[in-house]
């Protein structure tokens, strides 16, 4: 959204811009959560959303890949690692 589009807003509905950058970022973040809960999420207009395990598959083996190449470190490759180990068991 843009800076004027946040300006309109805020002007039409007397509220300020953070307020408006507030509300529109706390539905990503609701999603990210309740999707790092495992759960299936409905989104209406947007259909649903949900862990796939061919993502979690294809993000271990870059993860990985990344390792190999010197992109991230190992201390970096454990955590994602463990995070997407946990999510994938969880499926």
């Amino acid at each position: 959204m843009t800076k004027e589009q946040k300006a309109f807003l805020s002007e039409k509905h007397n509220v300020s811009e953070e307020v408006i950058t507030f509300l529109i970022n706390y539905q990503f973040q609701f999603v990210r959560e309740q999707l790092r809960l495992k759960r299936n999420v409905l989104l209406h207009n947007f259909g649903s959303f949900k862990i796939n395990r061919k993502k979690i598959k294809y993000l271990l083996k870059r993860a990985i890949s990344d390792y190999k190449n010197n992109k991230i470190n190992r201390e970096t490759l454990i955590l994602k690692f463990d995070k997407l180990w946990k999510l994938r068991n969880g499926i």
